[in-house]
């Protein structure tokens, strides 16, 4: 007789007690996705660093002065920025253009940039977000994420 393999229970899909187990799923692929582009164009932030510097050099001294990565919302890399000052230079059309520029050239995406101040971005943290970011550093779970070609669907707490 044929055999059927039983379904492991570990293997079925968790819904939240909301109903909304795939939009869930959704929420936390964007997230992975968005991790994995941001730890891509931090590694990669000297070499735009760089780069900025060979289009404008005065470019290139306002993102050296602190300027650095902190996150990515759908199609928009989000800067951060020690102080207002820094913010209004950013935000002039001809300095996010000449970093959208070598940004789209390191990365092939066609990325906006947007900046906030330090103070703005730690008012409204995106916890899931950095709690993959921040485990995406693990040793273990990097070698894990290699090794199986898995992805972060969730993170639990010590607790």
């Amino acid at each position: 007789p044929p055999v059927v393999a039983q379904p492991d229970e570990r293997e079925q899909p968790v819904a939240d007690a909301g109903g909304g187990g795939a939009l869930a799923q959704i929420d936390v692929a964007q997230e992975n996705a968005a991790a994995v582009a941001l730890e891509a164009i931090e590694l990669a932030w000297n070499d735009i660093l760089r780069d900025v510097r060979v289009h404008d050099k005065m470019v290139y001294a306002l993102l050296n002065s602190g300027v650095r990565p902190s996150d990515i919302e759908g199609e928009t890399v989000i800067l951060e920025v020690a102080s207002d000052f820094f913010l209004g230079k950013l935000n002039q059309l001809s300095t996010r253009q000449v970093v959208e520029l070598v940004l789209k050239k390191h990365t092939g995406v066609d990325y906006r940039i947007r900046s906030a101040v330090k103070e703005q971005l730690r008012e409204n943290p995106n916890v899931l977000r950095d709690q993959i970011r921040t485990s995406r550093k693990d040793p273990l779970v990097k070698a894990a994420l290699n090794i199986f070609d898995a992805e972060i669907v969730a993170v639990e707490s010590d607790e």
